[in-house]
């Protein structure tokens, strides 16, 4: 009976330790398992840029950036060059704004390569690799992902400008002056080119900065070296004074070579659309000493007097006053040879039927002061250039 007993014991004291030992190797289990879901959630690229992210951040804080980002490799403008502030700079920028990132899409998926983002300004590109597979349980086979290169400031830095400046202006930055190798391809303003093929206007060039450690100072000086008022918005340099902005023709004649009477040329034009200009082919030959042969304006109006269409224009008859509501206003000066201005007019008429008929006139004028004589005698003359309609907002 007393062995029995002494059996049981020795059973029960197995059973618990048997117990026990299962509970562990369960857990044990457990936790393994849990750990692979772990690993296996972590193993999604957009988890992994979380967890960088939130790295980079933390580093920032505490300006130990140089685990996350590699300085050693980045390309810093000849005008700056200081690897310590670049380094403050991006520091600074991750300190203090929203940071976020974005896949490219373009990039293979083995490699993928996200843009990261401060307040939605690209600062860096990160990209993956795979630095291993793991496999588990017989069921779960994923990436071990890491940073295989970052590249700071994206394509052209943090800090990079475009300067858009007439060719007769010079540009120092950070105290040096910039030559033609700064100088790249640029969409020039429009309004500008049309009056610059025909009277002697600086070009206007573009001059291309790229990464800058932190914002450069940038001093712009016209042909008198004087220097001119600038503004930068979305890493644009304009010059607010490269044209004279005026309301009225008393404020802009002051600016101008010589007098002109806009209004009165706009009237003759209207006056010949509907067939009512007097003159020589439809009055042609009155507007023609405002423009300049071989223009589109020119070939414009010839094609239209010499054209059986001007013959079909519709029988009408003009009001007294013909013009009313008239206004000339935003000029817009380049210099005293040439500039643009926006006309409006009402043209007043009463057609066949009875009715009457209100032809309105709004449309953006060039002029030039040009001498297209071939008399080999200097005699400028205003010319009517070209026109653009204006829409109303």
């Amino acid at each position: 009976m007393k062995k029995t007993n002494k059996s049981r014991s020795k059973f029960g004291k197995f059973l618990k330790r048997y117990v026990l030992v299962l509970c562990l190797f369960i857990i044990i289990f457990l936790a393994y398992v849990m750990n692979t879901l772990y690993q296996y959630e972590a193993s999604f690229t957009d988890n992994y840029m979380n967890k960088y992210i939130k790295g980079l951040v933390s580093s920032a804080q505490k300006n130990h950036l140089e685990k996350y980002c590699d300085f050693n490799n980045i390309t810093l403008n000849e005008l700056d060059g200081n690897k310590d502030n670049y380094k403050k700079a991006i520091a600074n920028t991750i300190k203090s704004s929203n940071i976020s990132y974005k896949l490219n899409s373009k990039k293979k998926a083995q490699e993928p390569v996200y843009g990261v983002y401060a307040n939605d300004e690209k600062i860096m590109d990160v990209t993956l690799s795979i630095k291993k597979h793991n496999h588990r349980l017989g069921l779960f086979s994923y990436p071990v992902w890491q940073v295989k290169d970052c590249k700071i400031g994206g394509e052209r830095g943090i800090y990079y400008y475009d300067i858009l400046v007439p060719d007769n202006y010079s540009v120092k930055v950070n105290g040096t002056r910039l030559d033609e190798k700064y100088i790249s391809d640029s969409i020039t303003d429009d309004n500008y080119n049309v009056l610059a093929k025909y009277v002697d206007l600086p070009k206007l060039v573009n001059y291309k900065l790229d990464n800058f450690a932190s914002i450069p100072n940038i001093v712009i000086e016209n042909e008198n070296n004087e220097q001119i008022d600038y503004k930068i918005n979305n890493h644009k340099v304009e010059i607010i004074n490269i044209k004279q902005n005026v309301n009225t023709y008393e404020e802009a004649k002051q600016y101008l070579a010589e007098d002109i009477d806009v209004l009165d040329i706009a009237e003759k034009w209207s006056l010949f659309l509907t067939d009512d200009l007097k003159g020589n082919k439809h009055g042609f030959n009155v507007l023609n000493q405002y423009l300049i042969n071989e223009t589109s304006l020119y070939d414009m109006a010839y094609k239209w007097a010499t054209s059986v269409d001007i013959t079909f224009t519709s029988t009408h008859k003009l009001k007294d006053p013909a013009f009313t509501n008239t206004k000339v206003s935003d000029f817009e000066i380049y210099g005293k040879n040439a500039f643009s201005c926006t006309v409006y007019l009402e043209k007043n008429m009463t057609i066949a039927n009875g009715n009457d008929k209100v032809d309105v006139m709004h449309d953006k004028l060039y002029f030039v002061y040009y001498d297209d004589t071939d008399d080999g005698k200097d005699n400028p003359r205003w010319k009517w250039v070209d026109m653009k309609s204006v829409t109303e907002k």
